[in-house]
């Protein structure tokens, strides 16, 4: 949660000069409060103006009134003729770091404002303007605190480099003399490359006697002060060293400093004190110290005080110093040589040995000092396995620097640096160390470099890395290389060069060059006779042709391999369900447990996939008894279950076997809330993201794109616009999918506006976003906005595909534009669309909807296939509502040879024949649905009011309003039955007897939702209501009468269009 303060409620005390003033704050920020954010230079000169001048205006009051000098002895050794008091401690850079600290805060909380005020494009602005402020303070920490000497190793090395290439042309120009000085040059560079390695080590590694917010005494001044900041060594200017006299400290100033709150009452005039370690200590005491400290900056950096009498700071500043709230005290000193000891050796093989129990940075910073000061460091096995070991802890930096600062690496050393470059994912340094090697001429290439760099190649994904104007990758070029080097490659390096052409096989030069250079590559394996069972080379090959789009032939690979392992069953199983072949891939699951092989947590993941991708529930049930009996559980047997069971449709399943798992991951999350939002369950999936916010846990886009498909079924405006505050506030990086589905869930909250919003700020439109936003004005039944933004899309180049015709098509339907909807369909085969159910569907239910029924029914006897329930079913409505019940006997046959399980349409016919008092063949379609195992979907209407859902059914009495509710509707029908109001029963009211289709009409889900939104709010209050199905006549017009009696405007949505009810008409003229 984003701290709220703002740096202007800064204001003066007694002490205005101490304290700061608001007239200085807003002139320094006088920018941030306008409504818009200047970009390009003037945004850089905005921060680096601020940067500048972000400190307190009284400093020169202060200066001027230190006239009181601390009676105090020298703090350092050597006497106290200097007469140095606490003000020698006072820190202007200390106190600016502070301030631009306060800057930030500010800038969160504007962010926040905006979010509240939904000026979401300022939001976005801001949050930018917050990521770049934030980038740059981090570098100019990073620069105080020990990067400088990371740079400056980095900088030694490539001097190094440069020195020895010209040392190589002195002696072969036999140059003794120059080569001599530039070996003592190399000497001299090596030492102090060595040096600043160990200096930026030491930074990163220091221990810390204090923690932040702690209560503190200084030693010799004996005043108290919190801890508010951290530096590993002092980063003050030599100016303030030289006047503090830091030199004659005790520990000098490689020790930390600390940023101290000075309480006022002990000296108002010094604020902010920069200490060394040696000079603080605990204030003594067995009690908790609850004493008084006043400081005006302690409301903004803390929260309070805890029971030891410390303060907590706030979760920016712990963020800040990557600092716990309560660390863990060191160990005795005794205790951490005896757990040390057996690290130092004072031999290198036992060394090598000792790395592999380093579990922490910590102890194997410990064992790089003990083989630095033993010199064991120069020899290259020590020192290649302590590259390692950092690179299997996630320290990539520390490898670096261990490799730059040894003195001529040989090309093992070289490929295990390229390797753990590889491990970590930085395959692009991993291809410039290859090049500075070869660049250096002095080290011979191994074949165990090799391998390496062509997974780098390959991972890099960038197929330009070793080439211009189409050139082949740089992984082949290099095999290539080897090749005519007469290097024979083993079969780790063709493993390589297979999955190198594998991944590129996916990229964007195209499929058919990638099969031809992997086919090459397949070729020279068999010729070379390198894996003649292709026990190895198997499941990479496999992976090849899979990734080219050639299944086929990676079958052909499979049934190669003479022994087939678990490895290759899993690599065909898992290409199989990826490649949208979930029955192919279970029935090798089955072939694989009769060779005798039984499966492990990879094979049951994937074949689970299949078995959801396909509903195949009873065999996934099966799979996870098989996992009970064998106990193999792990996170992604797990998951693989929850997301079987989810889109099998055994929603409550997956959440048992969610709540299940005590360690939940992000994945596990995310599984569950997209099986609760697929399914429908909108309301249990925000739920579950509430939990995920509440309990910190982290998020990524697909958490995001879930919640925003739930708030989206469930029309809930209000949260999702949180939500949409709470993706600004994190900072993803939105893309082309959040946007489309940002714009989707405004679209169905009915806020046209803010959805063309975020609409138009789209870097980059997808035929999905145009799609979306098509689809959303044509919900509204705003058919010229439709029209004119799908003409746009084909002025932007974007060629429409069948889901964007469908839309709008869809939108003619709704506007009963006739002409321009013929038009729209006989151009679909211009851009190579071939129309399908759907789009025929539109077209029967356009003309149906006009009267055009002769037409309509002309369609379909013109398809080039059986019509479905959709395409008869709007027939069916046309047919209803201009009474044409002739077409329907003629048609009665094909409407009962319709075979479907969609209810609605059993439901549409059943409704037409008990309108028109046929109750057997009423009775004759209820049985069918019935003997299908279906049932009429019940209808349900939602209102949010407060940020809250509330849900009701047709005659719903379980709300704690059920009284005022029907009291309300009852006293309305009275009030207007007689002069403006007739209830027209619509025909989805079935019932034996007119008093049961007017009581039925009287409680629908929609009036009842209708009639709680006006009790419970405000008068001019817009109503925003849900309906599941399509909105009945009878409550259409209630609607209308309620907008105009009670001045409000009521915004419905039903199964398929917007409805705005203004002054008593509606946006879609009744035209539905």
């Amino acid at each position: 949660m984003v701290q709220c303060v703002s740096v202007s409620t800064l204001t003066t005390s007694g002490n205005g000069g101490v304290y700061g003033s608001t007239a200085l704050w807003g002139r320094h920020f006088q920018l941030m409060r306008k409504t818009q954010i200047r970009t390009g230079s003037e945004r850089n000169f905005l921060w680096h103006h601020c940067a500048q001048r972000l400190f307190f205006a009284g400093q020169l009051v202060m200066q001027r009134q230190r006239n009181l000098r601390v009676e105090a002895g020298w703090l350092f050794k050597g006497g106290g003729d200097q007469g140095l008091d606490a003000s020698s401690e006072c820190s202007e850079s200390a106190n600016e770091d502070i301030l631009i600290f306060f800057f930030q805060l500010d800038l969160a909380t504007r962010v926040q404002y905006a979010l509240n005020t939904e000026q979401y494009e300022i939001a976005q602005q801001l949050r930018d303007k917050l990521t770049e402020v934030e980038a740059e303070v981090v570098k100019q920490r990073e620069a105080k605190r020990g990067s400088t000497s990371k740079s400056e190793a980095q900088d030694k090395a490539l001097s190094m480099i440069r020195l020895r290439a010209d040392l190589q042309k002195a002696i072969e120009a036999e140059n003794y003399a120059l080569a001599a000085e530039l070996r003592d040059e190399i000497n001299k560079l090596e030492a102090e490359s060595l040096a600043a390695s160990a200096n930026a080590l030491v930074y990163e590694n220091t221990p810390y006697a204090f923690r932040l917010g702690q209560k503190v005494r200084h030693k010799v001044f004996g005043y108290s002060a919190v801890i508010c900041g951290m530096d590993p060594v002092c980063c003050e200017s030599s100016s303030w060293r030289e006047s503090a006299h830091v030199d004659k400290l005790t520990r000098g100033s490689n020790q930390p400093f600390y940023q101290v709150l000075v309480d006022v009452h002990v000296d108002p005039n010094l604020l902010v004190a920069y200490v060394p370690e040696e000079n603080l200590l605990v204030p003594d005491g067995p009690r908790p110290n609850k004493g008084r400290f006043d400081h005006p900056y302690l409301s903004f950096l803390f929260y309070g005080m805890d029971a030891a009498g410390d303060f907590i700071p706030i979760k920016q500043l712990r963020e800040k110093y990557n600092r716990p709230r309560h660390e863990v005290p060191g160990d005795p000193p005794g205790e951490a040589s005896a757990e040390y000891a057996c690290f130092f050796t004072l031999n290198s093989s036992r060394s090598l040995t000792s790395h592999k129990r380093c579990a922490t940075s910590t102890t194997l910073t410990q064992l790089h000092a003990h083989l630095f000061i033993t010199g064991l460091h120069r020899h290259p096995p020590a020192s290649t396995k302590l590259i390692e070991s950092y690179a299997q802890i996630g320290i990539f930096e520390s490898s670096k620097r261990v490799f730059d600062t040894f003195p001529k690496p040989d090309s093992f050393m070289w490929g295990v640096l390229i390797k753990c470059y590889v491990w970590g994912g930085f395959f692009e340094e991993a291809v410039s160390l290859y090049h500075e090697m070869v660049y250096q001429d002095q080290t011979q290439i191994s074949n165990f470099v090799f391998p390496s760099v062509l997974k780098a190649c390959s991972g890099f994904g960038d197929l330009s890395v070793g080439g211009k104007n189409g050139q082949a990758s740089e992984g082949l070029d290099m095999f290539s290389q080897m090749i005519s080097e007469a290097v024979e490659p083993d079969s780790v390096t063709m493993l390589s060069v297979t999955e190198a052409c594998s991944e590129l096989g996916s990229l964007r030069l195209g499929r058919l060059g990638r099969v031809k250079e992997g086919r090459s590559v397949h070729g020279f394996v068999i010729r070379r006779a390198m894996d003649p069972e292709l026990d190895f080379l198997g499941p990479a090959l496999m992976e090849l042709y899979a990734d080219t789009g050639n299944l086929r032939d990676c079958h052909k690979v499979f049934e190669t391999i003479k022994e087939k392992t678990i490895l290759s069953w899993n690599t065909l199983i898992s290409i199989f369900t990826r490649n949208g072949q979930p029955e192919e891939a279970l029935l090798l699951f089955v072939q694989m447990q009769t060779q005798g092989l039984m499966p492990d947590s990879y094979s049951l993941a994937s074949s689970l996939s299949a078995c959801g991708t396909i509903s195949f529930s009873q065999l996934g049930a099966q799979i996870h008894g098989y996992i009970i009996k064998t106990g193999n559980f792990n996170d992604f047997v797990q998951n693989a279950l929850i997301d079987m069971y989810a889109k099998c449709g055994f929603v409550h399943s997956a959440n048992k076997m969610f709540e299940k798992i005590k360690e939940k991951s992000l994945v596990t999350w995310n599984s569950m809330i997209c099986g609760f939002s697929q399914n429908g369950y909108s309301v249990e999936a925000i739920t579950l993201f509430d939990q995920m916010y509440m309990n910190c846990v982290k998020m990524d886009k697909l958490t995001f794109l879930s919640v925003i498909q739930a708030c989206s079924h469930l029309g809930y405006l209000e949260k999702g616009k949180w939500v949409h505050h709470k993706l600004i506030m994190y900072g993803l990086r939105k893309d082309s999918y959040l946007d489309t589905a940002l714009t989707d869930m405004y679209s169905k909250c009915g806020e046209l506006q803010m959805a063309h919003g975020v609409f138009d700020r789209m870097s980059e439109r997808s035929i999905v976003s145009w799609s979306v936003m098509i689809a959303g004005y044509g919900m509204h039944g705003q058919i010229n906005a439709t029209i004119s933004l799908f003409n746009q899309m084909l002025g932007s180049g974007i060629k429409p595909n069948d889901i964007t015709f469908m839309h709008i098509l869809s939108a003619c339907s709704h506007a009963g534009a006739v002409e321009e909807g013929k038009l729209y369909f006989n151009s679909m085969s211009e851009f190579g669309v071939e129309p399908k159910h759907d789009h025929f569907a539109c077209m029967v239910d356009l003309l149906s909807r006009a009267g055009d029924l002769n037409g309509a029914y002309q369609i379909i006897t013109s398809l080039p296939f059986p019509a479905n329930s959709s395409i008869w079913g709007a027939l069916l409505n046309g047919c209803r509502i201009h009474k044409r019940i002739d077409i329907i006997k003629s048609i009665e046959k094909n409407l009962l040879d319709v075979d479907t399980a969609d209810t609605g349409y059993y439901t549409l016919l059943s409704n037409i024949y008990a309108e028109e008092g046929t109750w057997d063949k009423f009775g004759k379609v209820r049985s069918m649905m019935k003997s299908k195992g279906l049932r009429k979907v019940p209808g349900y209407s939602t209102i949010e009011i407060d940020k809250k859902i509330y849900r009701f059914g047709p005659g719903d009495t379980s709300h704690s309003q059920t009284k005022d509710i029907y009291r309300f509707l009852e006293n309305f029908r009275s009030l207007v039955h007689a002069q403006v109001y007739d209830s027209e029963p619509d025909n989805s009211i079935v019932g034996t007897s007119k008093f049961n289709k007017e009581n039925n009409v009287v409680s629908h889900s929609e009036k009842l939702a209708i009639a709680f939104g006006i009790i419970n709010t405000r008068p001019g209050t817009t109503l925003r209501i849900s309906k599941n199905l399509r909105v009945c006549r009878d409550c259409h017009s209630f609607a209308k009468i309620a907008s105009k009696i009670t001045g409000r405007e009521i915004i419905m949505r039903d199964l398929n269009r917007f409805h705005c009810f203004r002054n008593g008409s509606c946006s879609c003229n009744d035209y539905w």
